[in-house]
């Protein structure tokens, strides 16, 4: 387990305040935030590249504060891989055994090992710089996880890479969890990303850890609309509670009325409501949905093989359906559409 405990670290322009954090073992936590929120200078913290003015970190019952990066079991891969240009790709993944002077027969299996998982055993001759920009990141990832490293700290490896390079390297990466089960630390401003590979979900803003847990929590139950918006929420809805006889309803601004339930608090003035949670039809459905509007669709957009439909009804609300449903209903823009969605659906901040 890595444990962080009043990390802090401060300029003229910023400051970094952790009070206290911990990283479980083989978990794969995602640091998401917005630029310059501090998630790479927390990376280079926990690396050892640079030294927090205050706090300490443990590894287990290891305090590991002030141990130079190279003796702390840790392997790091940057957005651009960095490779040494006057190595051939092999030499570049057997550096860091040959820094630990390992015998020769052992570098050579353990190389061939990470360059079959990899990818990249064929390119075990060329010089870096005859390689495309997602077979140097592979090479990047053989380098780091050859080592057998106890903690892989990704800093958005993908960003610079086209969507089949991702691909391919999120599949790999996958491949080094399930194989050799480092705990990973993995910066990214993707949710995306998020939610193919991480189990455990740490949101920063302005150098502080805002919201953490396990990402289906996070993901489901944002605690501020920072947070919502970083992990991708469409629906959104500005508003208050108000109760009636029959229980209690969000009204928004433009007097939309969604039905809650018994009782909520009346202090929320956000409403959330995934886009997953929300049913089209082109008519009214008896069912346990207790909230029902009729719409009109204004925009229909596809998105990785499913489709986004806006629909207006006082409010945008956007859902996602399959293809087989679009055609079925024969959804386009101006149809006349039904709305359906649960009042427990409904997150209130």
């Amino acid at each position: 387990m890595l444990t962080l405990h009043n990390i802090q670290w401060h300029s003229k322009q910023f400051s970094l305040k952790i009070p206290s954090l911990q990283f479980h073992d083989g978990a794969h936590a995602m640091i998401m935030g917005s630029s310059g929120s501090g998630k790479t200078l927390l990376l280079s913290i926990i690396a050892g590249i640079i030294a927090p003015h205050n706090g300490t970190i443990y590894s287990d019952t290891e305090d590991i504060t002030h141990i130079p990066p190279e003796t702390r079991g840790f392997s790091i891969v940057y957005q651009e891989p960095a490779l040494f240009s006057h190595m051939t790709v092999f030499e570049n993944i057997a550096f860091g055994l040959r820094m630990r002077k390992c015998q020769t027969r052992v570098v050579t299996k353990k190389v061939n090992e990470v360059m079959e998982l990899c990818g990249v055993h064929h390119l075990q001759h060329r010089n870096p710089a005859t390689l495309s920009g997602g077979e140097k990141q592979r090479v990047a990832f053989a380098r780091a996880i050859v080592t057998a490293p106890k903690f892989l700290l990704l800093d958005e490896p993908f960003t610079a890479l086209d969507p089949v390079s991702k691909e391919v390297l999120i599949g790999i990466l996958k491949h080094i969890k399930k194989e050799y089960n480092p705990t990973i630390l993995h910066v990214t401003h993707d949710f995306d990303e998020t939610l193919q590979l991480g189990n455990y979900l740490y949101v920063m803003s302005s150098g502080a850890i805002i919201q953490h847990g396990t990402v289906t929590d996070v993901y489901r139950y944002p605690s501020d609309i920072f947070v919502a918006q970083m992990v991708g929420a469409k629906n959104i809805f500005q508003g208050r509670v108000i109760h009636k006889k029959d229980g209690a309803y969000f009204v928004t601004d433009n007097g939309i009325a969604f039905f809650l339930g018994d009782s909520y608090r009346n202090f929320s003035q956000y409403a959330i409501l995934r886009a997953e949670d929300i049913i089209i039809s082109r008519q009214l459905l008896h069912s346990s949905a207790t909230n029902q509007f009729r719409g009109i669709v204004v925009d229909v957009t596809e998105m990785k093989g499913l489709y986004r439909v806006n629909i207006d009804i006082g409010e945008i609300v956007q859902s996602v359906i399959t293809k087989r449903s679009l055609m079925a209903m024969n959804i386009k823009k101006g149809a006349k559409v039904v709305v359906i969605f649960k009042g427990s659906a409904i997150h209130l901040l």
